[in-house]
């Protein structure tokens, strides 16, 4: 008899173990979603606040001034100037009516601060391939509508979106030539 009491104590702790053990693992997986709702929440608040304070440093690092007493002056502007065989047409967003709007250029100027760590690289990887550069002038001018998509508007995103993917913030000026909306 005290081996079947031995061995009911010993299932008993067995299934009590059993129920801490699940217990313990529903707190961990409540816990984790918290902690993942709480990382997205966090996401999103560090993204908003990248977001002003990439905007602040863009207004601030692309004033050129011409009497050299700060900002980028144009002696320290490197121009890197890419023209398209023939005009590319990008389509805008529609706006409701039943025209069909597109903008039209015929390629651009990109000037970049000579005087940044990082300029020979840059410009030695933008004058090997500027593609990138394209598509991002691509996608901004692509995602406005035909009142939108105003020259002032594009470059402040272009340059923007183009610093970001340069990881630095050598491009101070943007030149869209030719830049018509239909």
């Amino acid at each position: 008899m005290k081996k079947n009491l031995v061995g009911v104590v010993a299932a008993l702790i067995a299934v009590v173990g059993l129920v801490f053990g699940i217990l313990s693992f529903v707190k961990v997986q409540k816990s984790t979603s918290q902690i993942d709702e709480l990382s997205a929440k966090i996401d999103v608040l560090t993204g908003n606040i990248e977001d002003i304070a990439d905007s602040v440093d863009l207004e601030i690092d692309t004033s050129v001034e011409q009497d050299g007493k700060g900002g980028v002056t144009i002696a320290d502007m490197e121009p890197v100037k890419v023209s398209f065989t023939s005009a590319k047409t990008y389509n805008l967003v529609n706006d409701g009516s039943k025209k069909e709007r597109f903008a039209k250029m015929s390629g651009y100027t990109l000037y970049l601060n000579k005087n940044a760590d990082d300029f020979s690289e840059i410009k030695a990887a933008l004058d090997a391939d500027h593609a990138q550069i394209d598509g991002v002038i691509s996608e901004v001018i692509s995602s406005h509508t035909y009142k939108e998509a105003e020259t002032d508007l594009v470059v402040k995103e272009s340059l923007k979106k183009i610093n970001k993917l340069l990881g630095s913030k050598i491009a101070v000026q943007l030149v869209l030539d030719g830049y018509v909306r239909n």
